[in-house]
C-alpha cells in the first residue's frame, strides 16, 4: 500500500497511465510513504512550489486523478477517492490492489475441503459413544481400524476422527478406573451392602464367577454395581469361591455383606466357609421347581421330538425355506416369519419358548412333512418328529401350566426393585394354579402333583419372606393369606427383640 517516492521534482508518477500525455501539468505521488490508503496508487497532487516533492511544494488540500485529473477535497477521508476509481476507471481498480508489501489484497474466496478441528468437548463426547458401543455390545476395539466403520462414521460426522486402537484402549482403562473410583465412594457412603454371586462356564469353557453389589445411595435410590467377573482357575469348588469372595470383599473394602445365590451345594457351603450370611434366591427354587416336573416321562419324550425336529431344522436349508413358505401360506402374518427355537437345558423358560414357538408352526410342519417336493429322508425325520394330537393337546397344556411360573419369575427377579415381599404372594398364586381339576389330563396331574410338592416344603426363604411381608406397608396385614397373620407377627417380635430395639 505505500506509494513509490519521488527522487526528481519533475519525474513522473511510476504509475501514470499511458493514456496521460507529458507535456500537461505532473500530478505527483503521496509525498508520505506511510499513505496506507491504496487509492493514492492513482490519485496524487499538483506541484504549487519549487522544489522536491513534499507536503509543503505540493498542493494536498486537493486530490487529484491521475486519469481523469477530477479533482476532490482532501479531508483525510479516502471513501470518495476509492468510488471515483471504482465507478469512473473499474479497468484500472487493479493498481489500487498491487504494490508493496502493506497493500490489501482483494482475494477470491476459495472452497476448503479440510476437516475442520473438533472441540474438544465435542470430541470427547464422541469418543465416550464408541467407548460406549464396544463395552455395551462386548465389540473388539480393533472396531475403530475397520474400513468400513470408518466410512460409517465419516458419512455421520466428516469433522470427527476415530481414536486409534491404542489411544481407546486407554480410554477405556481410564474410563474403568472413574467408574471404579464412583463406585467406590457410593459404596464407602453405604453401611449395609447386599451381593448376588453366581458361578458360569464361558463358550469357552473357561470358569468364571461375577459378584453384583445392590446397596441404597444417600438420596434412599437403589443401586447395583458389577463388582467383578473373575476367572476361576479350577472347578467351582466351594474353597474357591469362598476365597475368590474374600478377595473381591477386601478389594472394593465393603462392609458385612448379606447374600443372595443360587441355591447349588457348592454356594452354600462357601458361604458356609466365609461365615457370611446368605440366602437362596427364590427364582432359582423356581427354576428347580419346573426343571424337576419337567422330568416327568411323558413331558421328556415330547422334549426329546421337539429338540430334534428343532435341530433338522436348523442343520437344513433348503427345508428350513420350504418351512418359511408353508408358514406365509398357514399362518397369520404376525407369526409367518417366526423361527424354531432351541432350549437351553440349564434355563426352563427356554423350553417353555420352544414348545410356544413349536405349536404355532406346528400346522406348517405337518403339511411340509406330506410335500412331494422335499426328500424322502427328510419327509420320515419331520413326520417322525411332528407332535401328534395327543402330544399337542397335552405340549398345549403344559404351556398354560408354565406360563404362571414365568410371570412369577420375571416378578422376582427384579433387579431395581425390592421383591422379597413379593415372594408369599407370589407362593400363593402358583399354588392355586397347581391345585389339581377333575378336568385335567393325567400328564397334567402327574405334573402339578410335582409341583405342589415341592411348593408347601417351608425353607429359610419363606421364612425371610415372611418377615418382609410383615414389614411392607401394603403387605403387613396379610389380606392375602389371613391364616399366616399372627405367625408373622410373631416373626416380627423376635427380630426386635434380638436386636433390642426397644433398649
Amino acid at each position: 500500500m505505500a506509494s513509490s517516492t519521488c527522487d526528481e521534482e519533475n519525474s513522473k508518477s511510476n504509475v501514470l497511465p499511458a493514456s496521460v500525455s507529458e507535456d500537461i501539468e505532473i500530478i505527483y505521488d503521496h509525498p508520505s510513504a506511510k499513505a496506507a490508503s491504496r487509492c493514492w496508487k492513482l490519485f496524487g497532487f499538483y506541484k504549487v512550489k519549487p522544489g522536491k516533492p513534499s507536503s509543503d511544494t505540493l498542493d494536498m488540500s486537493t486530490a487529484v486523478c491521475k486519469i481523469c485529473r477530477k479533482t476532490y477535497a482532501n479531508k483525510a477521508n479516502t471513501s470518495n477517492f476509492l468510488n471515483h476509481i471504482a465507478t469512473m476507471h473499474p479497468d484500472h481498480s487493479a493498481a489500487c490492489r498491487s504494490g508493496g508489501k502493506k497493500d490489501k489484497q482483494l482475494v477470491q474466496p476459495k472452497l476448503s475441503f479440510e476437516k475442520p478441528n473438533r472441540s474438544v468437548e465435542r470430541t470427547k463426547a464422541l469418543d465416550d459413544a464408541v467407548m460406549k458401543l464396544i463395552v455395551g455390545k462386548v465389540l473388539p476395539v480393533s472396531l475403530v481400524d475397520n474400513e468400513y466403520f470408518k466410512q460409517f462414521v465419516g458419512l455421520l460426522d466428516p469433522k470427527y476422527k476415530l481414536p486409534s486402537r491404542r489411544d481407546l484402549v486407554r480410554g477405556l482403562e481410564k474410563k474403568q478406573d472413574e467408574m471404579k473410583a464412583k463406585i467406590s465412594e457410593d459404596i464407602k457412603d453405604s453401611t449395609s451392602i447386599a451381593i448376588t454371586h453366581d458361578g458360569w462356564t464361558s463358550l469357552n469353557t473357561e470358569s468364571y464367577n461375577t459378584t453384583t453389589a445392590h446397596f441404597l445411595d444417600k438420596d434412599w435410590n437403589m443401586k447395583t454395581a458389577i463388582l467383578g467377573t473373575k476367572k476361576m482357575e479350577g472347578s467351582h469348588t466351594s474353597e474357591n469361591i469362598a476365597e475368590s469372595l474374600m478377595t473381591t470383599k477386601n478389594e472394593w473394602k465393603l462392609p458385612t455383606v448379606v447374600a443372595t445365590t443360587d441355591n447349588a451345594a457348592n454356594e452354600k457351603k462357601a458361604f458356609q466357609i466365609l461365615k457370611w450370611e446368605r440366602f437362596g434366591c427364590y427364582g432359582h427354587r423356581i427354576n428347580l421347581i419346573v426343571r424337576n416336573a419337567l422330568e416327568v416321562p411323558e413331558i421328556r419324550k415330547i422334549l426329546a421330538k421337539s429338540r430334534k425336529l428343532v435341530t433338522f431344522f436348523h442343520s437344513s436349508s433348503s427345508c428350513t425355506e420350504k418351512l418359511y413358505s408353508k408358514q406365509k401360506l398357514l399362518l397369520p402374518p404376525q407369526k409367518a416369519d417366526h423361527k424354531l427355537q432351541m432350549d437351553v437345558v440349564t434355563r426352563w423358560n427356554s423350553t417353555l419358548d420352544m414348545l410356544v414357538r413349536l405349536l404355532e408352526i406346528m400346522p406348517a410342519i405337518m403339511a411340509l412333512a406330506n410335500d412331494e417336493t422335499i426328500s424322502k429322508a427328510a419327509s420320515t425325520t419331520i413326520k417322525n418328529c411332528a407332535f401328534n394330537f395327543d402330544e399337542i393337546e397335552n405340549a398345549e397344556q403344559v404351556v398354560a401350566l408354565l406360563q404362571p411360573f414365568k410371570k412369577a419369575t420375571e416378578i422376582l427377579c427384579a433387579e431395581l426393585v425390592p421383591t422379597m415381599h413379593k415372594v408369599l404372594p407370589v407362593v400363593l398364586k402358583l399354588s392355586r394354579a397347581v391345585e389339581i381339576n377333575e378336568n385335567d389330563l393325567p400328564l397334567i396331574k402327574a405334573l402339578k402333583t410335582k409341583m405342589s410338592s415341592e411348593l408347601t416344603k417351608r425353607t429359610e426363604i419363606e421364612e425371610i419372606a415372611l418377615a418382609a411381608c410383615v414389614l411392607h406397608p401394603y403387605r403387613k396385614e396379610f389380606d392375602f393369606m389371613p391364616e399366616m397373620r399372627q405367625e408373622a407377627h410373631d416373626l416380627l417380635k423376635r427380630l426386635a427383640y434380638s436386636i433390642n430395639v426397644f433398649c
